[in-house]
C-alpha cells in the first residue's frame, strides 16, 4: 500500500473486507482492494458488486447508491411499488424480492440482490481479475503477513479471540433445542425488557408448529459480531413483541451455531442478521417475508406480519369448523354408543331371563320324571316286596308301625329276623312312603336300610312302635319356589 494508506490505521474488520474483497474479485493487489473499498465507503457488498460489473471506475448513469443509508430507503421505497409505475431517477430499480416462497429446497430462491442485478464478467476487465485457486491461498498468506507487520496488536488479539473459542466450544455440541435455548436465554438477559417468549425447538419443528399453532413465526438468524445490527433488530423485535403479543411465535438461533447455519442454507439466507416470517400459501407452510435490513419501520414489519395472518386466519377459520364438526361427531358417537349399550344390557336381560325360565321349565320337568320314576320304582319295589315276604309266624314278637300318614299296622316277625325284613314289609304295605327310614320311640334311634344286624341286635322287643319316616325327595326351598311358580 502507499504512504497515505500506511498513515491511517486499518481496523481488524476492514483488513476482513481487504481479503474477502480480494477472494471474492480474484484480485491480489491489495492496496487496490482497499482504494476500491474506500471508494465505496467500505461497503464490501457495493464494492463486490460494483467490481464484478466493471464499474469500480467512473459511475454509470444508473449507479448504486453511495452510502448504506441511502440503499435502504431505496429498497423500502422499491418494495411497495408496482411494475407499471416509473423510479425516481437517482433510484435503482432492482429485482422485487419474492414475497412467498416454499420451504421446500428447491423451491426456495436466492435473497434478493442488493443493487442492480448483473451477471458477473469474469474476464479481465479495467481492475477486475479471474479468480484462480493458487491465488487464493497467496493472497491469504499476503493478508495475515501484511496484517502481522502493520497491526501485530490485533494479529494478537484476534489469535486470543480464536483460541478462546476454540476453547469455549470444546466438549460434546448442544443439541439443536439447547443451541435455540442458548441463543434465547442470551437474548433476553441483553436486553432487560425483552418480553419475547422464545419456542425452544428446532427450526423444523418451528416450521411445524406454523400448522398446529395456526400463528406466524418469526425467524431470526442473529450474528453477534455485527453488533449495530443486531440491537438494531432485537429493538425491533421487542417491538413488534408488545405491539402484537399472543399473535405471533419467536424462534431465533445465532449463526454461529450449527443449528443456524443449517437454518441458513434450508432457507438460503447469505446475510446476517436477518428476519424471516414464516405462514402458510396454498395450504403450505412457506417463508412469506425476509429481509436483512435493520432500519425497517415497525409499521412496515407489522403489515407484513398482518399479510402473513390473512391465510392463517381462513386456515383458523377451517380448523375451527372442523374442530366443531369433530365434536359433533363425537357427541354423536358417544350417544350412539349410549343407545346401543342401553340396548345390549336390554337385550342381555331379555336373554337371561329366557334362560331363567327355560332353566325352570327344564328342572321343573326333570322333577316330574323323576317323581314319576320314584312312583314307578316304589311300585315295583311294592309288588316285589309283596312276593317276597316271608309268612307272618304265628309265635313272635308283635310291632306296631305308624306311616307318615297316620295309618298304624301290626305284625309278628322272628326275634333273630334281620332289620331288612321289616323295611320289606313296609315296602309292601299300599300307603309305604318308598324310600324311608324307621326310629323308634324308646329309646329314640334312627335306623336305615343299610343296616344289617337283626331285631335282637338292635334292642327291638314285643309291642314296641315303630316310627316311619320317608326320606324327602327335594328340598323344602324348592318345594316353596314350586308353590311360588
Amino acid at each position: 500500500m502507499t504512504e497515505d494508506n500506511h498513515e491511517v490505521e486499518i481496523t481488524p474488520e476492514q483488513t476482513e473486507h481487504i481479503v474477502t474483497f480480494s477472494m471474492s474479485t480474484g484480485n491480489e493487489d491489495l492496496d487496490e482492494c482497499a482504494k476500491v473499498l474506500k471508494e465505496n465507503n467500505w461497503d464490501l457488498d457495493r464494492a463486490v458488486n460494483a467490481t464484478l460489473a466493471g464499474t469500480s471506475g467512473p459511475p454509470s448513469p444508473i449507479s448504486a447508491p453511495q452510502t448504506a443509508t441511502e440503499t435502504t430507503a431505496s429498497v423500502s421505497n422499491i418494495i411497495n411499488l408496482s411494475d407499471d409505475e416509473e423510479f425516481p431517477e437517482n433510484f435503482i430499480r432492482r429485482r422485487r424480492p419474492p414475497m412467498e416462497e416454499s420451504l421446500d429446497h428447491d423451491d426456495v430462491p436466492p435473497p434478493p440482490p442488493i443493487g442492480p442485478e448483473l451477471q458477473p464478467d469474469l474476464t479481465l476487465t479495467g481492475s477486475t481479475v479471474a479468480r484462480r485457486p493458487s491465488g487464493t491461498v497467496i493472497t491469504m498468506l499476503v493478508s495475515f503477513m501484511s496484517l502481522a507487520v502493520r497491526s501485530p496488536w490485533f494479529l494478537v488479539k484476534n489469535t486470543f479471540s480464536l483460541v478462546s473459542s476454540w476453547w469455549r466450544n470444546l466438549g460434546p455440541e448442544l443439541t439443536p433445542a439447547q443451541q435455540v435455548d442458548e441463543f434465547a436465554i442470551k437474548f433476553n438477559k441483553k436486553y432487560d425488557d425483552s418480553e419475547i417468549t422464545w419456542m425452544k425447538c428446532p427450526y423444523n419443528a418451528a416450521v411445524n408448529a406454523v400448522r398446529s399453532n395456526l400463528r406466524p413465526v418469526i425467524v431470526y438468524l442473529a450474528n453477534e459480531l455485527k453488533t449495530e445490527k443486531s440491537d438494531n433488530f432485537a429493538q425491533l423485535l421487542v417491538a413488534l413483541n408488545k405491539s402484537i403479543s399472543g399473535r405471533i411465535d419467536f424462534w431465533g438461533c445465532d449463526i454461529i451455531s450449527p443449528e443456524a447455519v443449517r437454518t441458513a442454507d434450508q432457507v438460503k439466507a447469505t446475510i446476517f442478521p436477518c428476519v424471516l416470517i414464516l405462514g402458510l400459501h396454498k395450504d403450505k407452510q412457506s417463508i412469506i417475508w425476509r429481509t436483512a435490513l435493520d432500519n425497517i419501520d415497525i409499521e412496515d414489519l407489522k403489515l407484513q406480519v398482518e399479510r402473513a395472518e390473512a391465510e392463517l386466519v381462513t386456515a383458523r377459520h377451517e380448523a375451527q369448523v372442523r374442530q366443531m364438526d369433530r365434536s359433533l361427531r363425537e357427541q354423536q358417537d358417544a350417544e350412539f354408543e349410549r343407545t346401543m349399550e342401553a340396548d345390549r344390557k336390554r337385550l342381555e336381560e331379555a336373554r337371561l331371563k329366557k334362560e331363567s325360565e327355560e332353566r325352570k321349565l327344564l328342572e321343573a320337568e326333570e322333577k316330574k320324571k323323576l317323581v314319576k320314576r320314584k312312583l314307578t320304582e316304589t311300585r315295583e319295589r311294592k309288588i316285589s316286596a309283596r312276593n317276597n315276604l316271608a309268612v307272618e309266624p304265628e309265635n313272635g314278637i308283635r310291632l306296631q308301625f305308624k306311616l307318615p300318614n297316620g295309618a298304624k299296622f301290626i305284625r309278628k316277625f322272628v326275634v333273630e329276623a334281620p332289620i331288612s325284613d321289616i323295611f320289606l314289609y313296609v315296602e309292601s304295605l299300599e300307603d309305604s312312603p318308598g324310600e324311608c327310614f324307621i326310629s323308634s320311640v324308646f329309646p329314640v334311634r334312627k335306623i336305615t336300610p343299610s343296616e344289617t344286624r337283626s331285631l335282637a341286635e338292635l334292642g327291638i322287643k314285643n309291642n314296641d312302635q315303630l316310627m316311619i319316616q320317608a326320606v324327602e325327595l327335594f328340598s323344602s326351598d324348592e318345594d316353596e319356589s314350586d308353590e311360588s311358580d
